[in-house]
């Protein structure tokens, strides 16, 4: 099950690729993660759902810039493409690395998307204070569940998908919305 999140994660993150390249937008895309022993462990556990259950991490975060905003798309899309499924999704560290890095940009308008398996670890209240803390600082955070809808409990903007298509269409309403003030990318669908 969670191969097919993971690949529809990797090709939003294609088109999004694609996409904000043709708009000119700059783009960073990074993926993160802990060791796996720390999902097997809690897996043998039985302490599932992980974020009910862990609230510190045994080893370290890992964060994997796939793209950053200043490579032109072109070099790294087989990167994009060889994106491999990972553990332990500490959201709230990682939305905290990557406010940081967008805080060094000159752009006005800043957006974040967090593409999720909808399976957090650690405190789930430490992620919605994370969230609503980049928010008041000017940054939309937008989080997209893949079957499950666990974002909606976290994220103020929340959608949650099940499969590319939807992912797809998702992704490009909030590139009309946010890029282009509702002008149409319908030609591009």
């Amino acid at each position: 099950k969670g191969q097919e999140k993971f690949k529809v994660a990797t090709k939003a993150a294609v088109l999004l690729g694609e996409t904000l390249e043709l708009l000119d937008a700059p783009l960073e895309i990074i993926g993160y993660s802990t060791a796996d022993f720390e999902a097997r462990a809690a897996m043998q556990l039985g302490l599932t759902p992980a974020h009910e259950y862990r609230h510190m991490r045994c080893s370290k975060l890992e964060h994997r810039i796939y793209k950053r905003f200043s490579e032109p798309y072109a070099t790294t899309h087989l990167r994009l493409t060889g994106i491999q499924p990972r553990c332990n999704n500490w959201d709230e560290e990682h939305l905290t690395f990557a406010f940081q890095r967008l805080q060094e940009r000159q752009e006005p308008r800043k957006l974040m998307v967090v593409i999720s398996d909808g399976q957090p670890n650690g405190d789930a209240d430490n992620l919605i204070h994370t969230v609503q803390r980049i928010e008041r600082q000017g940054v939309k955070v937008i989080g997209i569940g893949v079957g499950a809808d666990f974002v909606r409990q976290i994220y103020p903007h929340a959608i949650v998908v099940q499969n590319f298509r939807q992912m797809a269409e998702e992704l490009l309403r909030i590139l009309e919305r946010e890029f282009l003030n509702g002008a149409s990318l319908s030609g591009w669908r």
